[in-house]
């Protein structure tokens, strides 16, 4: 069988081969293991696009690689913070089960997202954040910025409760609510079109990972799991902690 994949980990198995877990347009997720691989003068490399040969497994399990092309390359970005939320990206579609009938959505989505970060050298964490709000709209869980879910106002968004709704300044007032800073609330609002306010925001560390325990926190209030992604820790070390008084 032929199918077109973006490659999003890549494990050692044996002392020859790779084990590869890719997020295909056609399929959604799959496992591959590509024996010998390792004794060859080239692999499938992590976040590139290919088009693979495969062979099915007889039982659910592990596909066997025989072949494979690449298609587009998807590994290189002008900063090692954007690969970083490059990363995280993939990180976070291989948390998520994503039935065959709409691989086609998230691969694309995933497809532009990392594209889009290939031209992006400043607060390239800014779009991992609205890649959070689209993989949650594929899902049917967005939350509506700009609206409280209280009293269902279209106003600024002060937090959140404890079963993360987003609330205005007036409704935000239950036992247990965060209360997101000045900083925070700016780039939520921004969110939408951030893109054309990648050099208009000064980040720091407190306020990256406010926003990064905001939407994995989100994931865990529908689902009950934790989004546990590696690459989000190594992202926040790119931004200074500011022990004075932050420039909103």
């Amino acid at each position: 069988m032929k199918t077109v994949s973006i490659v999003l980990s890549a494990v050692p198995y044996s002392e020859s081969s790779m084990i590869y877990k890719a997020l295909c347009r056609d399929m959604g997720h799959i496992s591959i293991i590509a024996k010998g691989i390792r004794k060859q003068d080239a692999g499938l490399c992590h976040l590139q696009e290919y088009e693979l040969h495969l062979l099915e497994p007889k039982e659910e399990g592990l596909y066997l690689l025989k072949d494979f092309q690449e298609q587009r390359d998807y590994s290189i970005y002008p900063t090692a913070a954007t690969w970083a939320a490059a990363d995280c990206g993939a990180e976070l579609l291989m948390h998520l089960i994503i039935p065959a009938y709409e691989a086609g959505a998230y691969y694309e989505l995933l497809c532009n997202y990392l594209g889009y970060l290939q031209k992006v050298d400043a607060n390239a964490v800014l779009i991992l954040w609205r890649l959070f709000m689209r993989v949650y709209a594929n899902l049917g869980l967005a939350p509506k910025l700009g609206v409280c879910a209280v009293c269902n106002e279209a106003t600024e968004i002060a937090g959140y409760s404890r079963d993360m709704e987003l609330s205005c300044q007036n409704c935000l007032c239950a036992e247990g609510a965060h209360y997101f800073s000045p900083l925070a609330r700016r780039i939520l609002a921004l969110l939408p079109e951030i893109g054309n306010h990648l050099q208009d925001l000064i980040l720091d560390r407190a306020v990256v990972q406010e926003l990064n325990t905001y939407f994995t926190n989100y994931f865990y209030a529908h689902y009950h799991k934790t989004l546990r992604l590696k690459s989000l820790s190594v992202l926040c070390q790119f931004y200074p902690v500011i022990k004075t008084a932050r420039n909103y």
